[in-house]
């Protein structure tokens, strides 16, 4: 059957339409008010559109023809209503796939580097040093361990097999293969995206006499800079406060010192949205480029400073490409005073961890365990606080 085409009633004289040229082997029916077909028009290649009208004295071959045409009205207006939907989401998709090219991995980012005299050096390198709270055991110090062994079986029958864990990260851990080729499973620490990640890290120092670092404030190391340095002319926030700055980086780097091993959007098979990955536009942080600092650079106080975010729910272990699989990720923190590039303890990672979208399915219902004795032991919620200043650095 000949193509119909979706356009307006054509005006009729005598059998021949007086409307533009309309499609080459194509048909158009016109209906009443009623919607009952009164009219067909015909467009054929090289003559003049032929219309035939419904009359009251026609055949019966007449008769069924259009009612025929009339039975197959509802169907083909809606296959015309499929079709326009059909384009349209191939417009889009075709606009989407146009303008979606693959991500392009940012430059590394130069961060500055102001020397400082060996004697105020000295005094601040391996003496302060960050720290961040995690959640990796009870307040007792006792770590928290998966309800599974090496081959990912079940221990204590009736549990998941994972173990939540204190405070706001990780959130769990959990059994995981390091790699796609290896049989065995190792303890493994989640991160999902269903909650909150929630981070405090403190100033400590070495004091000589005692065995365990304190707490102490950053206007201690600000003073030891602002004293050795005599010309403070063009410092800004950078030099004259302590910002720290946060990045997703990947867990089994060898790098060492202060290298960055970040994870750009490229790494993944459905690309992230960029932030805690790669800077909007692919721009280095706000105050390297005399900007507004962004929100994964913070300011501390009085020694401690805090952030809480959520993790893309893009940016999932299940999510990784091929060359990336089952990859660890971890997060670095920064003292990004230029004086302090490059010090030890000034640039710190956390444990490294995989994510998911959700933890639930391997811990929920407030389950915790830890190895006591070698001996996996359920875990009571008040014990799910963070340990005494400095036991969680251990």
């Amino acid at each position: 059957m000949a193509e119909p085409t979706n356009e307006p009633t054509p005006q009729v004289t005598n059998g021949a339409e007086t409307a533009p040229d309309r499609p080459e082997g194509s048909y158009h029916v016109h209906e009443d008010a009623d919607g009952r077909v009164n009219a067909v028009t015909f467009y054929r290649a090289g003559k003049q559109p032929r219309t035939r009208f419904r009359r009251d004295n026609e055949s019966d071959d007449d008769t069924n023809w259009f009612e025929l045409m009339q039975e197959l009205q509802p169907a083909l207006k809606r296959q015309r209503e499929l079709q326009g939907a059909i384009n349209n989401v191939q417009a889009a998709i075709g606009d989407h796939v146009e303008h979606c090219v693959d991500p392009i991995d940012p430059p590394p980012i130069e961060w500055p580097r102001t020397a400082l005299p060996e004697h105020a050096r000295a005094r601040i390198d391996g003496k302060y040093f960050l720290v961040v709270e995690q959640g990796t055991c009870d307040v007792h110090g006792n770590k928290y361990a998966p309800n599974a062994d090496s081959q990912n079986r079940p221990i204590l029958a009736g549990h998941k097999p994972g173990s939540l864990c204190a405070g706001s990260f990780p959130h769990a851990v959990i059994q995981s293969k390091k790699c796609l080729k290896v049989k065995d499973y190792e303890p493994t620490f989640l991160v999902g995206a269903c909650h909150v990640v929630e981070f405090s890290i403190r100033l400590y120092k070495r004091v000589d006499g005692l065995a365990v670092p304190v707490p102490c404030s950053e206007k201690e190391v600000l003073d030891v800079i602002g004293g050795a340095v005599t010309n403070h002319a063009g410092w800004g926030d950078l030099e004259k406060r302590m910002f720290l700055h946060l990045s997703l980086q990947w867990g089994d780097t060898e790098n060492s010192g202060d290298a960055d091993d970040p994870v750009h959007q490229s790494a993944f098979v459905v690309p992230p949205r960029p932030g805690l990955l790669d800077p909007p536009e692919g721009h280095k942080p706000g105050m390297l480029r005399n900007a507004p600092a962004g929100y994964y650079e913070f300011e501390m106080i009085d020694g401690a400073a805090s952030i809480k975010f959520r993790i893309n729910a893009a940016t999932s272990t299940p999510n990784l490409a091929d060359e990336h699989k089952l990859r660890p990720f971890t997060f670095a923190i920064r003292a990004m005073n230029p004086f302090l590039a490059g010090m030890d303890g000034m640039f710190i990672r956390t444990v490294s961890f995989q994510t998911k979208r959700r933890v639930a399915r391997y811990a929920s219902g407030g389950t915790r365990f830890v190895e006591k004795n070698g001996q996996l032991t359920p875990s009571p919620a008040h014990d799910a606080r963070m340990p005494t200043p400095y036991a969680w650095w251990r």
